[in-house]
C-alpha cells in the first residue's frame, strides 16, 4: 500500500527566556484575566475579559500550545493591561485568530502599548495609545489588520486615522502578529502578519503588512511605554489572542536549532517512517514526537534526545501503531531549561491503491476481497449509466458478502472507498 508522503522545509528556534521583557500564555487555573499573573483592570463594568481553552497554536511560535487563549469580544467591556520595563524602541507579538460572529463589516481595536500613572484619561494608564491594533472584517469571510497612535496632547482628543493592510486575511485561521515601534523615529510603527511560520528576525520577515509614522503635536507625548493593553471594542469582530511576547530585539535572542525537514511515509504497510534533519542545534535537550488523529488533540508517543552539534544530524522514529486512515505527526522541541517549541505539523494518508478482487457466488451474491485497502470504509455498486444502485459498509474483516438479488443481471461498476479517495472495477453480476 502506497501512503502520502509529507517532506516539509521549515526553520525552527527556540526563545531564550530571560531576554523577554513580558510573555504570557494565559497558562491560568482561573478564567478571569485582570488580577491574576500582574493583569490589572483598566476600563469597563461588563463583559469582563476571559481566558478560554485550548490555546493557539502556530509553526514554531514561542509557547504555542502553552496554556489557555484570551478572547477579546467585540461586544464592548472590560479592559485590561500588564507592565513591563519601560523602554522607547521595542517588539511585540501575538498568535491571532478573528473569529466573527456574523459575517458583516467592522472596525475596530484590540490591543496596544502605553504608559502607566497614578491617574489618566482612562483608568491607570496615559491616554496616548501607541501600535495600536486594529482589525477590520471586510463581509467575505476576511479581514485586515490595521495600526495608529492614538495621541492625546492637552490642546487634542483627535486619534490618528489607522491604516490598514493591503493583503486580506482569513478568519477562524491563526496568525503570527509581530509590531514593532520607534518612538525615536517619529513613533514609526510596522506590522507583519505570518501565516506559516514565525521568522528568525526582521530581515526574514521581509516588508512588514503596515507602516505607519507619525503623532499630533509630539513634544507633549510620553518618549516611551511600559504597559500592553487589550481591547474589548464595541465596534470590532470577535478575536482570540495568545503567546504575547515583548521584547527589545528580534532575533538576538535565540537559541539556534533549524530544522530543515521534517517528513513521514509508510513503510512497507508496517509502520510510519518519520525522519528530520537538524543543523547548529545548541542548548537543546531532546524531541517529543505526538501524534493526533483529528490534528487537533495530540498525545505524546516517544521521546529522542537531541545531538548539539553545528553540523547536519539526522533522525528517525517508527511508530508501529498506524492502523487509521489520517494521522498527525509533530515534534516539540525541548531545551535544557525546560522551554521548547513545536515543528510544523506532517500528516500520514492512507490512499486506496492496492487493487481488490470480486469473487462471483452464484445467485446473484458476490463476494469482495479487500483485504489490501486497509482503509477501506464502504462499498458503492452502480449500473453503466452511473445510477447508484446499493452502498454497504465494507467488512473489518478481509471480505465483504452482498447480496444482490434485487438487481438484474448484467454488468456493474463497483466502488470501494473512504471519505477521501475511491476506486473503481467492472464487474458482471450472474
Amino acid at each position: 500500500m502506497r501512503s502520502l508522503f509529507v517532506l516539509v522545509f521549515t526553520s525552527v528556534v527556540l526563545w531564550a527566556d530571560a531576554q523577554y521583557l513580558l510573555e504570557e500564555d494565559f497558562d491560568f487555573t482561573v478564567d478571569a484575566v485582570a488580577g491574576v499573573n500582574d493583569w490589572v483592570h483598566q476600563s469597563g463594568t461588563t463583559n469582563f475579559m476571559q481566558t478560554i481553552s485550548p490555546g493557539l497554536t502556530f509553526p514554531n511560535y514561542p509557547g504555542s500550545g502553552v496554556g489557555k487563549a484570551v478572547r477579546v469580544n467585540g461586544v464592548g467591556g472590560e479592559d485590561v493591561y500588564k507592565k513591563f520595563s519601560s523602554r522607547t524602541k521595542l517588539y511585540y507579538s501575538f498568535m491571532l485568530k478573528v473569529v466573527p460572529a456574523t459575517n458583516t463589516v467592522k472596525t475596530g481595536y484590540v490591543a496596544f502599548l502605553g504608559k502607566e500613572q497614578n491617574t489618566g484619561v482612562n483608568g491607570n494608564v496615559n491616554g496616548n495609545y501607541f501600535a495600536r491594533i486594529g482589525i477590520q472584517t471586510q463581509g467575505d469571510g476576511t479581514w485586515k489588520i490595521g495600526t495608529s497612535n492614538w495621541a492625546i496632547p492637552s490642546t487634542s482628543s483627535t486619534p490618528m486615522n489607522p491604516i490598514f493592510s493591503s493583503n486580506a486575511f482569513l478568519v477562524n485561521k491563526v496568525y503570527a502578529v509581530i509590531v514593532s515601534l520607534d518612538m525615536s523615529n517619529n513613533y514609526k510603527v510596522a506590522m507583519w502578519v505570518k501565516e506559516d511560520h514565525f521568522p528568525n528576525s526582521e530581515v526574514e520577515a521581509g516588508i512588514p503588512d503596515v507602516i505607519f509614522f507619525n503623532a499630533p503635536n509630539t513634544a507633549a507625548l510620553p518618549t516611551s511605554v511600559d504597559v500592553i493593553g487589550l481591547r474589548q471594542d464595541a465596534d470590532c469582530p470577535n478575536v482570540v489572542m495568545d503567546g504575547i511576547r515583548v521584547f527589545d530585539n528580534w532575533g538576538s535572542f535565540v537559541l539556534p536549532l533549524k530544522l530543515i525537514s521534517f517528513g513521514v511515509q509508510h513503510e512497507n504497510k508496517n509502520y510510519a517512517s518519520l525522519k528530520w534533519e537538524t543543523v547548529s542545534s545548541i542548548n537543546v535537550d531532546r524531541f517529543e514526537i505526538e501524534k493526533s488523529m483529528d490534528s487537533k488533540l495530540f498525545q505524546y508517543i516517544s521521546s529522542i534526545k537531541c545531538v548539539n552539534k553545528s553540523d547536519k544530524i539526522q533522525y528517525n522514529f517508527k511508530d508501529y501503531n498506524t492502523r487509521v486512515e489520517t494521522i498527525y505527526y509533530r515534534l516539540k522541541i525541548v531545551d535544557f531549561d525546560g522551554k521548547f517549541v513545536y515543528s510544523s505539523v506532517v500528516v500520514l494518508k492512507e490512499d486506496l491503491s492496492s487493487t481488490f478482487k470480486i469473487g462471483n457466488l452464484g445467485g446473484r451474491k458476490i463476494r469482495v476481497f479487500h483485504s489490501n485497502v486497509k482503509a477501506a470504509k464502504f462499498i458503492q455498486i452502480l449500473d453503466f449509466n452511473g445510477v447508484l444502485r446499493k452502498v454497504v459498509t465494507a467488512s473489518a474483516g478481509p471480505s465483504t458478502e452482498i447480496n444482490l438479488s434485487e438487481l438484474p443481471v448484467g454488468n456493474y461498476i463497483l466502488q470501494i472507498g473512504n471519505a477521501t479517495s475511491t476506486i473503481s472495477q467492472k464487474f458482471v453480476l450472474q
